[in-house]
């Protein structure tokens, strides 16, 4: 297992930073998610670890030792992409071990190993299938088993599940996971989905303008994020304030807060759509405003509640909603121990 080290990691393009001094320690055998909107520089940290761009500046660290005199084929940072990128006129498993012939393995001998692979990653008896009769899931199994095959100290997966359908995009996500978790291989997961990191992540690394905005758990994205931006970013819905001691004046009124940090002064708070109790008023924190949307999500329904100048959406049962028409009016709860507390400007 590797430990992978990225310090004061900055890549220029121009006068744009699209790497801006990320700082990041990936644990041996760890999967990190790597999460961000499009243009946030993830690719462009595969990339820079992978060696096929040099840093502006900064250092990458295998076990603390730099890799950056090496070249691509040294560093056993392997790259799979978001298309498998397969040759058209040659088997899979051809496909799966060109890599190994490449070392200079006999044909023979790389196919046996191939297969092998091949069967490890559900493909077993399709070695002699070209890609073009293979489905896009199969395709990507076909470049998982390569990736593998070339045993990666860092294994680096840059969106490699976006092209696939739903259904296809759960069955790889357990067993990207599986293969993972089985051969401890330290990884990195890009995605631009906030579900998808959650579901694959030991921790997540969130960047915004290829800078690091919060890293940590999933859980801690959903229940102490550090920013506006993470909240926003993650479904919460953010209220502006200003703190005095255990009270926040907002838009929707004085709410009451336990949390105890940070001090008083401009803050912001955040609370998650289906931690707000709709239908009946509390103790505390109670507001009362106009139901002005209703959108029926299957498990679950959203609904939108105008209060006084701000807007409240609360995540409900849909047996719950039926009573809750459009135009209706409601009482809600944001309880004070739901309710997270936020610097304004996310410091």
């Amino acid at each position: 297992m590797t430990a992978l080290g990225l310090h004061g990691l900055s890549k220029d393009l121009g006068n744009l930073a699209v790497v801006d001094d990320l700082t990041l320690e990936v644990e041996p055998g760890e999967l990190l998610a790597l999460l961000g909107p499009s243009g946030a520089g993830k690719t462009t940290t595969l990339q820079l670890i992978a060696g096929l761009l040099r840093p502006t500046k900064g250092d990458i660290r295998f076990d603390g030792r730099s890799i950056l005199d090496q070249p691509p084929e040294r560093r056993r940072a392997v790259l799979m992409l978001q298309t498998p990128s397969l040759f058209p006129y040659m088997s899979t498993a051809d496909n799966a071990g060109f890599g190994l012939l490449m070392q200079g393995w006999g044909r023979q001998r790389a196919r046996d190993r191939a297969e092998g692979m091949l069967t490890e990653v559900g493909l077993p008896g399709l070695g002699d299938r070209r890609p073009a009769q293979l489905s896009g899931g199969q395709q990507q199994r076909v470049a998982l088993a390569r990736a593998l095959l070339a045993e990666p100290r860092v294994l680096l997966l840059d969106e490699p599940l976006a092209n696939l359908d739903p259904e296809l995009r759960q069955e790889m996500r357990g067993l990207i996971g599986t293969v993972q978790r089985e051969r401890a291989i330290t990884t990195i997961f890009v995605t631009h989905d906030q579900e998808e990191a959650v579901e694959m992540g030991d921790r997540i690394a969130l960047v915004f303008d290829g800078r690091l905005e919060q890293v940590g758990s999933p859980p801690d994205f959903y229940e102490r994020p550090r920013s506006p931006r993470t909240a926003h970013f993650f479904g919460s819905q953010v209220f502006p304030g200003t703190r005095h001691g255990d009270t926040v004046a907002t838009s929707l009124g004085n709410l009451c807060v336990t949390q105890e940090q940070p001090g008083d002064g401009p803050v912001a708070v955040t609370i998650r759509p289906e931690e707000v109790v709709l239908g009946h008023g509390g103790p505390e924190n109670t507001v009362e405003g106009r139901i002005i949307e209703s959108h029926y999500r299957g498990r679950h329904v959203t609904l939108r509640v105008a209060v006084a100048d701000a807007v409240v959406e609360a995540s409900l049962h849909p047996d719950q909603a039926r009573s809750l028409p459009i135009g209706g009016i409601t009482k809600m709860t944001l309880p004070a121990d739901r309710l997270w507390v936020m610097a304004a400007d996310g410091t």
